[in-house]
């Protein structure tokens, strides 16, 4: 059986280092071949293995050295050995070893297989944090452990936490932070889609919403008719009152283009997603105004927003939405709740 290696030469590309005859040549590597095994793997982290380094350097000098080419060969299997038995796509992503310097706001959540610990650093996160991974992979219970563990962090931050699933709301039963939690279910949210956050113009945020709208759902080409429509509507509003997401859409089912022409195609494209989150939301959208986000971003504590059984493209939308106007409310009114 033969285990192939970058960088070996022979159609095999087999490196190979035996004592078992005569016949058996043990892998001679070249500087050329070393140099791109260090630069195209680095899931086999030879960097960080002193004794490793030293061959390299040994081979490197002397390429006639023998025992040290068959001693680097079964180091380099060694190490490719322990990437594909970790099963870790991300084996070579992780820092080196003592290489992290932590703030005093780190918040400790985890230790990386092959580094030193990982967590969140609490001045970063009004930046905005992503807790990635397939399902089952333990997302649900790394925020548990971290809400859990570290009451602080819900003292001196608010943190919106949108789910799928119902698997969050138990926290309020937790002594130690359950006044600190809120669950808010998809009817129980009130949002007003073209009322800017406060201090915000009414301009920039119009403009942000029609292009949030044409990027989330693919809509780029539609983007210049949704804009016309919203501009119609946004020009002699009363003061204080919005247009609502329906009458966006009533307004844009509304046009009469030329049939067949380009801008007729992209009503109708528009329209099928307006009128599709607007079914799938039900009235979350039907609110000329709306302090909702202000009062949940307005003090600390974690707040649990529950989409269950909206469409991928329809939750991101609202995440999104979310976010930027809590963005936009930093960017023209100052810092807010972190």
């Amino acid at each position: 059986m033969s285990h192939g290696y970058p960088g070996s030469q022979g159609p095999s590309r087999t490196p190979r280092a035996s004592h078992s005859g005569a016949g058996d040549r043990p892998k001679r590597w070249s500087a050329e071949e070393i140099a791109q095994l260090m630069r195209e793997h680095p899931e086999y982290r030879l960097r960080e293995d002193p004794f490793t380094c030293q061959l390299i350097q040994m081979v490197m000098a002397d390429p006639n050295d023998l025992d040290a080419q068959e001693l680097l060969t079964e180091r380099i299997r060694g190490h490719q050995l322990a990437f594909l038995g970790s099963g870790d796509a991300f084996w070579g992503n992780y820092p080196g070893p003592g290489s992290l310097i932590y703030p005093p706001d780190f918040l400790q959540v985890g230790q990386m297989p092959a580094a030193g610990a990982i967590g969140l650093v609490i001045d970063q996160l009004p930046g905005n944090v992503g807790v990635l991974g397939p399902t089952r992979s333990g997302k649900t219970t790394l925020l548990e452990h971290l809400f859990i563990t570290n009451p602080h962090l819900l003292q001196t931050a608010c943190i919106l936490a949108f789910v799928k699933k119902p698997e969050l709301r138990h926290l309020v039963t937790v002594s130690e932070i359950g006044h600190m939690v809120l669950v808010v279910r998809k009817s129980d949210l009130a949002f007003c889609l073209l009322e800017p956050p406060p201090n915000t113009p009414e301009g920039a945020w119009r403009n942000e919403v029609v292009r949030l709208i044409a990027q989330n759902f693919s809509r780029l080409a539609a983007q210049r008719l949704l804009g016309h429509v919203v501009d119609k509507l946004m020009a002699h509003h009363p003061k204080g009152v919005y247009p609502t997401l329906r009458q966006v859409a009533e307004v844009l089912d509304a046009l009469k283009p030329r049939w067949g022409s380009r801008e007729a195609g992209y009503k109708e494209s528009m329209s099928y997603v307006l009128r599709d989150l607007l079914n799938c939301t039900g009235s979350m959208w039907d609110y000329s105004s709306s302090d909702l986000l202000e009062v949940l971003t307005n003090s600390p504590g974690l707040v649990i927003i529950e989409l269950e059984d909206l469409p991928a493209e329809h939750f991101t939308f609202v995440v999104t939405f979310v976010a930027r106007w809590v963005y936009f409310r930093r960017l023209y009114g100052g810092e807010a709740m972190r």
